[in-house]
């Protein structure tokens, strides 16, 4: 079972939801409920940001851990529990420590597992279209849209961008872009990305010599769309995600050759 830790506000939510609680133990309490741990019995928790749980509660899970066993709010005994505790942060934990965000001891007893430290995104730019391709297969079936994948400008710029919010910015891109999408949209464009990553996208080619605007990339898509579909406008614009109206306006706004160089129909 997955906690998303950054979700837990306040102590009595936390507790609840780890640990479970009894009718009336709190304002709200109607009814009983089971906690994470109880419901993950000779299962996995994946606690994900583990450095958001409240100080307060800390001392709660490392008993937990430890010795197995929990008390649901308002109750007057314990329960057993036999979980394998998973856990994730983008946090310094051990700065955390220095100071008074996390508590040293709960910090030693996660690192008697198996410590991964994986580098932040910007920091794999191999990974970064493996992923994207991933997210792009998991919402075009959760959306029905019919996106085959990422044009070569956009995963230039998907590349590029530097993801401070790492996976979960890139997901969040993605989604976007897809819910956005027109039903026969084909590829992703870098026009199709938020604005703030064709802005860094720019900004990143600004300095250097010989790269292209916006608005080069959009010519150059357009002419390798059209070349693919041997000058096919109404599959080009389908691929593209535009009217044929709106492509041969493109065609001309960017002088592109087309009757020439494509045989375009």
């Amino acid at each position: 079972m997955m906690v998303d830790c950054t979700q837990l506000h306040d102590p009595t939510h936390t507790r609840s939801e780890l640990f479970g609680h009894k009718k009336g133990s709190f304002t709200g309490a109607s009814s009983e409920r089971m906690g994470v741990f109880q419901m993950a019995h000779k299962g996995t928790i994946f606690l994900d940001e583990i450095g958001e749980i409240n100080l307060d509660v800390q001392a709660e899970l490392l008993r937990a851990i430890d010795a197995k066993e929990i008390r649901p709010l308002g109750a007057d005994r314990t329960i057993k529990v036999d979980v394998r505790i998973l856990a994730a942060t983008n946090h310094d934990l051990d700065t955390d420590v220095n100071e008074g965000k996390f508590r040293e001891d709960l910090l030693y007893r996660l690192k008697k597992g198996w410590v991964i430290k994986l580098p932040p995104l910007r920091e794999r730019e191999e990974d970064i279209p493996l992923l994207a391709h991933f997210f792009v297969d998991k919402y075009t079936i959760k959306y029905s849209k019919n996106l085959k994948g990422i044009s070569h400008g956009a995963m230039r710029a998907l590349i590029k961008y530097p993801w401070r919010g790492n996976i979960r910015e890139l997901e969040g891109c993605i989604e976007s872009a897809i819910v956005k999408a027109s039903k026969g949209k084909e590829l992703l464009f870098l026009w199709d990305l938020p604005d703030e990553i064709q802005k860094a996208n720019l900004e990143g080619k600004g300095s250097e010599k010989g790269l292209k605007s916006l608005r080069e990339l959009e010519k150059e898509e357009i002419e390798r769309i059209l070349a693919s579909t041997d000058g096919n406008v109404t599959r080009a614009a389908k691929i593209l995600g535009i009217t044929r109206p709106t492509l041969y306006k493109k065609i001309n706004e960017y002088g592109i050759p087309a009757v020439k160089k494509f045989n375009i129909v």
